[in-house]
């Protein structure tokens, strides 16, 4: 029981720190295309070829367009924002749905479990233990579900803090 205990408290603090875990594992997978200081670079070269004559300093003009192609073709060869973006929603949306098939199939396994006992008579009033225990109807049982939802609560308010 210890480890549908474990379980239950895991799948919960995943639940509630999930989107700082799935920043972190997008970030590492997929940095953030670093394309505004070369675009940067390209327009002041741009200008700069716009005020030297081709005709009469062919030396630095020639110069300045081999910088420009160079700095277009690194440009081209770095990963665009949009590719980045959708690499990033896709293993976004991939690693979300396996987080909740995962709650969803240990809810549906685990329905009937107890994760640990209590003794009767520390939920002594009448409706407590069938909430506690529900849906197993199991004396004193802590079900997998409510004790998912308490330890999910706790976990809320220790991250508002």
């Amino acid at each position: 029981m210890m480890y549908l205990f474990l379980a239950a408290t895991g799948l919960s603090f995943l639940s509630v720190f999930h989107s700082a875990l799935l920043e972190w594992i997008l970030n590492v997978c997929f940095p953030k295309p670093v394309n505004a200081p070369i675009r940067a670079e390209i327009n002041a070269i741009k200008a700069e070829l716009q005020t030297v004559s081709m005709v009469d300093e062919f030396p630095k003009y020639a110069r300045l367009q081999r910088k420009l192609n160079a700095l277009k073709e690194q440009l081209s060869t770095t990963p665009n924002k949009i590719t980045v973006a959708m690499n990033r929603m896709m293993v976004d949306l991939f690693l979300q749905g396996s987080f909740v098939c995962t709650n969803l199939f240990c809810f549906y396994m685990y329905r009937s479990v107890s994760v640990f006992k209590l003794p009767a008579e520390w939920l002594e009033p009448h409706p407590i233990p069938r909430l506690v225990s529900w849906p197993s109807n199991e004396a004193g049982g802590i079900s997998f579900l409510f004790w998912f939802t308490v330890s999910s609560q706790v976990f809320r308010l220790l991250k508002t803090r």
